[in-house]
């Protein structure tokens, strides 16, 4: 760095620092001013290379800041891009992911006869360590009311605000890679962050509870032939039963229609699956149609009739038309509430409903 930088020490550092002091920064990995996003580069690499017998070969390179995964179905490409790599950097190869590598950016990885497992053991056991002073207890769900404001409570003391958003981005972590089943709670809890209160503290302490019941439950990626892959909103997507996206989402904005809610929901779940579809067709897995399930009968129905956008639709007149140019290319099915995988991510459910089926 060539200039000299200071920073406000965090709450977590404060009784390191004397009252009136800064940290002076002496190296850093990054700028401290902000970066737009197209300054960066993109995280994800493809190649694909035919060779003189006529066999081809997919090679993806994943790159995370200081990380690195190449997955390739030709062990010399890996070998010719690690060389590559070694002639410009200091690398250091931790071997086959899953066998000799066990973990990739805070992922366990087990290769157990082809499947894959995924876990985060050792994080969730040291987060339990961290707080076993709670002596938390097994609770069969992550949620079990809805937070509000509480605007009649004080908040709590600010060495309680700093456990409550270090605990919070713990569980964000681990939601995205892992547990989508926690998803909707951690989401709720994030909305309190600048000025918990007792109540929000105690809801994240039972998603603690949760995590601790369900600890030892893994996501298994099975080596399966090629299947439909699936995917809905919540979104819980799958790609040949295995489920590889989840996400859980509240709108920005107060809606007077749930035909508008339901229509957007619809609207960002194929966004997704087209992107997925595109990247298939890249690496020529097969010509396979999607399928999305709603379980919104009347904007299934709406978007399936060939005319103009009906009268409550019209302030979205775009995403209508946009969904119905989709339909060429997807598979669009109705599907139950009772029925429907991503149940979980958009409301609270009970301990016996809750199940993760394939997940």
């Amino acid at each position: 760095m060539d200039n000299v930088e200071f920073v406000y020490p965090s709450i977590g550092y404060k009784k390191f620092v004397p009252e009136g002091h800064a940290l002076l920064i002496k190296k850093a990995l990054y700028e401290t001013l902000q970066l737009k996003s197209t300054d960066f580069d993109p995280p994800l690499y493809f190649n694909k290379k035919t060779s003189n017998n006529g066999s081809i070969s997919y090679t993806f390179l994943l790159l995370y800041v200081d990380d690195c995964l190449v997955v390739s179905n030709s062990q010399e490409s890996i070998d010719i891009i690690c060389k590559a790599l070694s002639e410009r950097f200091k690398i250091k190869r931790f071997g086959l992911l899953g066998s000799k590598a066990k973990f990739f950016i805070g992922l366990e990885v087990e290769n157990v006869e082809g499947n894959f497992i995924i876990h985060q053991t050792d994080r969730t056991d040291s987060l339990f360590n961290e707080f076993k002073q709670l002596n938390l207890t097994p609770k069969n769900s992550p949620m079990n009311k809805i937070l509000l404001k509480h605007e009649q409570l004080e908040t709590i003391l600010e060495n309680l605000r700093y456990i409550y958003r270090y605990v919070l981005e713990k569980l964000a972590y681990i939601s995205c890679s892992l547990w989508p089943d926690i998803a909707y709670a951690v989401n709720a809890c994030a909305k309190f962050a600048n000025s918990p209160k007792m109540p929000h503290m105690k809801a994240l302490t039972r998603i603690l509870c949760y995590v601790l019941k369900t600890n030892d439950v893994k996501i298994v990626f099975k080596f399966r032939e090629k299947e439909l892959f699936k995917s809905s909103y919540g979104l819980l997507l799958f790609i040949f039963s295995n489920s590889v996206y989840w996400k859980s989402k509240q709108l920005i904005y107060t809606s007077l229609s749930r035909f508008k809610d339901e229509l957007t929901a619809l609207t960002e779940g194929i966004k997704i699956v087209c992107c997925v579809q595109k990247l298939m067709e890249i690496t020529e897995i097969g010509n396979i149609k999607p399928i999305v399930f709603c379980d919104n009968l009347s904007v299934i129905n709406a978007v399936k009739r060939n005319r103009s956008c009906t009268t409550r639709a019209k302030h979205i007149k775009i995403s209508y038309q946009w969904l119905q140019e989709q339909l060429e290319n997807i598979d669009l099915r109705y599907c139950s509430s009772d029925n429907q995988k991503a149940d979980f991510l958009t409301k609270l459910l009970s301990g016996t409903k809750l199940s993760l089926g394939e997940v």
